[in-house]
């Protein structure tokens, strides 16, 4: 029987979302009756807490030096290596899975030795790999382009049929497409576990409180934590949640979003919601240009930020056609494709 590891990281630099879509496949796996394990590292900003009691994780050390070190692990490469490797010399018949920009082909390479399979999850082009599998769950008309390392044999999954959206959102997906409504009222605010440009008080400050309600989902590793909660919670039409919930039950009840392009708006898609999209780091460039190719999003920028109450109301209509769109991308819930990929079952 497989036991299937993962080597993922949450921080202040990182953000959420790798870990989130990798806690998504576990609980999958687990329904299938698989072993599961998560290898983290205690980076500042983590939010470890979110792998919860049923699924085992072992935690690595962090130690703040500024000696070699890794911008996504943390750690210099050796670390890492002897880290991870003590680990993986205590299983057998491992499936190890690997949703980290921090880790190499030729960190791959060294883990292989130790696993039946290493799958690799990407959404960034050119990256080179010692994989047997790579997935990029993203619409396939933008084909994966990676580099083989040593000439490895690697199968490339690429399309949103393995997309990372939780089996147990079903439900939440037919009450959503029900309750989009044609006129904007309730509208939520996210973006990841790092907002680094501040854009939710930026936007919070524009928008009409008046006329919308508001929910946002902030993390207190945002640098204005703290302000925003001071400045806006006593407004009656804006809810501030804090802590991590499943943003899908927010969503059922959403008119419009605005948030990052990150993984999250194929969650959004999903749950047939319309959006206003920033582009908020390098690694969401192929989400953001796909969302703008298949009208899946309003791409918007900083600049339109002071407009965007106008822009919300012009644009009103245009967003319901937008949700029509976006709940056809994406139908059904990809665990079941993935598990039958890395087992080889097709």
């Amino acid at each position: 029987m497989p036991i299937f590891l993962f080597r993922v990281d949450s921080s202040k630099e990182i953000g959420i979302g790798h870990l989130v879509r990798c806690i998504n496949f576990a609980y999958y796996l687990i329904k299938k009756k698989y072993e599961v394990i998560f290898i983290v590292r205690n980076l500042p900003g983590n939010s470890n807490y979110l792998i919860n009691n049923n699924i085992k994780k072992i935690i690595l050390n962090y130690r703040n030096t500024k000696i070699n070190k890794n911008k996504w692990l943390g750690v210099n490469s050796i670390k890492e290596s002897n880290d991870t490797i003590s680990i993986l010399k205590k299983y057998n018949n491992i499936y190890l899975i690997l949703d980290h920009y921090g880790i190499d082909h030729k960190l791959q390479y060294l883990f292989s030795k130790y696993c039946k399979k290493i799958i690799s999850i990407n959404d960034i082009q050119n990256r080179k790999f010692y994989s047997d599998i790579v997935i990029d769950p993203n619409l396939d008309y933008l084909p994966t382009k990676i580099q083989n390392y040593k000439n490895k044999e690697i199968k490339i999954l690429n399309s949103i049929r393995y997309n990372f959206i939780s089996y147990r959102n079903k439900n939440l997906r037919k009450k959503s497409l029900i309750c989009k409504s044609k006129k904007i009222k309730n509208i939520l605010i996210y973006f990841g576990g790092s907002d680094k440009k501040n854009l939710t008080k930026k936007i919070l400050s524009n928008l009409n409180k008046k006329k919308y309600r508001i929910s946002l989902i902030i993390h207190k590793n945002y640098h204005d934590y703290y302000e925003i909660k001071s400045k806006f919670s006593s407004n009656n039409n804006i809810k501030i949640i804090d802590k991590f919930i499943n943003i899908s039950n927010l969503m059922v009840n959403t008119d419009l979003m605005i948030c990052s392009s990150g993984s999250v708006n194929w969650l959004r898609c999903f749950m047939g919601v319309p959006a206003l999209v920033f582009l908020t780091a390098k690694n969401q460039i192929k989400i953001f240009n796909t969302l703008k190719k298949i009208g899946a999003c309003l791409p918007v920028n900083q600049n339109d930020i002071k407009n965007i109450n106008s822009l919300i109301l012009k644009k009103n209509t245009f967003f319901y056609k937008m949700s029509l769109a976006c709940r056809n991308i994406i139908k059904e819930t990809g665990e079941k494709h993935i598990l039958q990929d890395i087992l080889g079952e097709k």
